[in-house]
């Protein structure tokens, strides 16, 4: 199952994206402060962590724990 991980960190700032403490993909914020990250997840529990690192070394950490049913999961997985 692929799912949308969007934010806001500030303008400029660079996003860590780690699924199960396993680092997946990287962004920089746009103008706006958004980010957005496409990310594939297996059935059951997922950790979600986000690393983002402000431009004057500022450092923000945010978890997020989702449960995906195994009825949400394609066939083959």
């Amino acid at each position: 199952r692929t799912i949308n991980v969007v934010g806001n960190a500030g303008p400029g700032w660079e996003v860590e994206l780690y699924i199960n403490n396993r680092l997946v993909d990287y962004a920089t914020a746009d103008a706006s402060g958004q980010y957005n990250f496409l990310a594939d997840v297996d059935y059951g529990k997922t950790r979600i962590t986000l690393k983002k690192y402000g431009p004057t070394g500022e450092v923000q950490v945010e978890e997020r724990d989702i449960s995906t049913p195994v009825s949400l999961v394609g066939q083959g997985k």
